[in-house]
């Protein structure tokens, strides 16, 4: 495929890129991975691409004659070809007139991606009434750098947030999360690592974005649950209310509806969808540690979060197979009893490490 963006507004002005994103096929979804593999110093451009078009595909559309769509679209592109050939050239200013001047030239590239944006939406057939993201665009000239908040939680903890848009967070064990003091008025986005549930406060007008090391979720309003710890080979997003779309960074994507999951293998880098239990997946956050039928490989790192404990295997023991059981909020002394039992462990507690062998015969 034969196409060399050099910026954002080129992917959303190109017909088949917004038909893959907005309504994937096996076809499309080949073609654009198989141009990632070719261009991956395209992949950032591509990526912001996908959350502008992403904030679109959550809203409504009002519909407009396709003649009428084409036209403003071949309007647009002219313009945007008009400017790649009589590009804004930047020199010494002095007098108060050319520095004014200066600002404007610097609005002029957002005012490229905003009609890229409105070109996109007319790609699909409608129109996006999206004047709160395209005055942003417009109008912003020397923004001020965005002031941000680090939280982390250490092992053993779990923290709740309010943030300033009403949205609460409810951070688990060994977690960070990274948010702007202050909101825009057309974009909510936040940083994970780790476990987080989330109670997204409605906002029509400001998708809410997170992001993690591997994949992005965005959402108008809803709760749901993700799970980014980066030493766990298996990752999700599970979604009890609303609606979100989760993509990786590889470009795969999933629409999700209540009591379905997203997971996401990083060894092959797949991205699954299925259903799950709600107490299950959630409960964590009411103090409620349920095991599924869960590999131990997943049970150990588990209680060392939750408890603030280190592991320490003895004498080359290793524990095997699964899990099961259910607590509410009991001590580690009583996990490990009922535990101990099942997979025939003995084990010893000291200065905050846990020591774990073969039980004698």
């Amino acid at each position: 495929m034969a196409f060399l963006p050099t910026s954002t507004a080129d992917f959303l002005t190109n017909e088949s890129f917004v038909q893959w994103v907005m309504a994937p096929t096996p076809a499309s979804e080949q073609t654009w991975q198989a141009w990632l593999r070719e261009h991956p110093d395209k992949r950032e451009m591509l990526q912001e691409a996908r959350v502008l078009l992403g904030a679109i595909r959550l809203k409504d559309t009002h519909r407009i004659p396709e003649a009428r769509s084409r036209q403003i679209l071949e309007h647009i592109q002219r313009y945007q070809q008009h400017e790649k050939q009589h590009p804004t050239r930047s020199a010494p200013l002095h007098t108060e007139r050319q520095a004014a001047e200066r600002r404007r030239s610097r609005v002029r590239p957002l005012r490229h991606v905003a009609s890229a944006l409105v070109a996109a939406c007319l790609l699909l057939g409608g129109f996006f009434l999206a004047r709160p993201y395209l005055n942003t665009l417009l109008t912003e000239e020397a923004a001020a750098p965005v002031a941000y908040i680090t939280q982390e939680v250490r092992p053993g903890q779990k923290m709740t947030l309010q943030l300033a848009d009403g949205t609460t967070i409810r951070l688990n064990a060994s977690s960070t999360l990274r948010y702007p003091e202050q909101f825009s008025d057309t974009l909510r986005k936040v940083y994970l690592t780790g476990q987080a549930f989330f109670q997204v406060a409605h906002n029509a007008q400001a998708p809410f974005i997170v992001e993690t090391p591997h994949f992005s979720t965005r959402v108008l309003g809803t709760s749901f649950d993700i799970n980014a710890y980066p030493d766990q080979p298996h990752q999700h997003v599970a979604l009890v209310t609303g609606k979100v779309e989760v993509a990786t960074q590889t470009g795969a994507t999933a629409l999700l509806n209540p009591s379905e999951m997203s997971s996401y293998d990083e060894s092959s880098g797949d991205l699954t969808t299925s259903t799950f239990d709600v107490e299950t997946m959630t409960g964590w956050k009411d103090g409620l540690l349920i095991f599924d039928h869960t590999p131990f490989e997943e049970v150990l790192p588990t209680l060392a979060n939750w408890y603030g404990v280190e592991f320490v295997l003895e004498d080359g023991f290793r524990l095997r197979g699964t899990y099961s059981g259910r607590f509410t909020h009991e001590s580690l002394e009583n996990v490990l009893v009922g535990m101990s039992y099942s997979a025939s462990f003995q084990y010893r507690i000291a200065q905050q490490k846990v020591y774990l062998s073969a039980a004698r015969e």
